[in-house]
């Protein structure tokens, strides 16, 4: 079990990443504004979706999120979205499971780096 710290918007949370043959765990907490309780949450990440992105950024040194996101719809042949509406509204949890926590599980294996600028670069 690896636990890292990641710095959000709105504060710190230590999240945990398991890692199985098949998928990844990744556990993170929220906090309820109305009643301040701090809820667990897990995520099932599967490994396949971790290594479409592998694959996707060994094609360059560094590459952009705009040319992932269109790569990543190609990929898994989504109808109806561009990088404009992928990340937004019902699309969210597809950007969540096929984007951000695979992004996430390479950064923390320190195999990518991740710019605020939304440019991925190969630590290899």
């Amino acid at each position: 079990m690896k636990k890292i710290v990641l710095k959000s918007w709105k504060g710190k949370d230590k999240i945990i990443i398991k890692e199985y043959a098949t998928e990844f765990i990744i556990t993170e907490h929220r906090k309820n504004k109305a009643t301040n309780k701090i809820t667990e949450f897990n995520h099932y990440i599967p490994a396949k979706n971790v290594a479409i992105i592998k694959s996707i950024i060994n094609k360059a040194k560094n590459i952009k999120y705009k040319d992932i996101i269109e790569l990543i719809i190609q990929k898994y042949k989504l109808k109806g979205l561009d990088r404009n509406n992928f990340n937004g509204g019902l699309n969210r949890k597809k950007y969540m499971v096929l984007y951000y926590f695979p992004v996430k599980i390479l950064e923390h294996q320190k195999i990518i780096s991740y710019s605020s600028r939304g440019i991925i670069t190969k630590l290899w």
